[in-house]
């Protein structure tokens, strides 16, 4: 049997708002996905999202709105609903919790995706501050 792999979307750098800026079209974007799907409003507010928040963002993408709208209504809640993001104690803070549930379930490898806006960083802050403690 092959392993279970997890894949981690996460957003790390030393400058927080750029990290969280740089996901923020994608959580959008698939928040917005999930809506579409139909996805219940319990399972929209189990993630943390307002789903008048996400009504918000229907009606601008439908609109046909740019990034430059679009992104704005995307909410914090939005980013943490889909991310980690931030940075590095804090995306190690979040990342403790997503091990250990990836453990409990039975995951035995963790994929990371996305990393941040700038790779190189993010790179050196995951082999260097958030994976190690793990």
């Amino acid at each position: 049997m092959a392993p279970k792999i997890a894949e981690i979307k996460i957003s790390v750098s030393r400058d927080r708002k750029a990290a969280r800026e740089f996901v923020k079209e994608s959580s959008g974007t698939r928040v917005l996905n999930m809506y579409r799907q139909g996805y219940s409003r319990e399972d929209i507010q189990n993630l943390g999202v307002n789903l008048e928040d996400v009504e918000k963002l229907d009606e601008a993408d439908t609109a046909g709105v740019p990034p430059e709208v679009f992104d704005p209504l995307v909410t914090d809640d939005m980013v943490d609903a889909i991310f980690i993001a931030g940075e590095p104690g804090e995306c190690l803070e979040r990342m403790l919790e997503v091990h250990n549930i990836a453990q409990s379930q039975g995951f035995h490898q963790l994929m990371f995706s996305e990393l941040g806006p700038d790779v190189d960083e993010a790179l050196g802050l995951l082999v260097d501050e958030v994976i190690p403690p793990l």
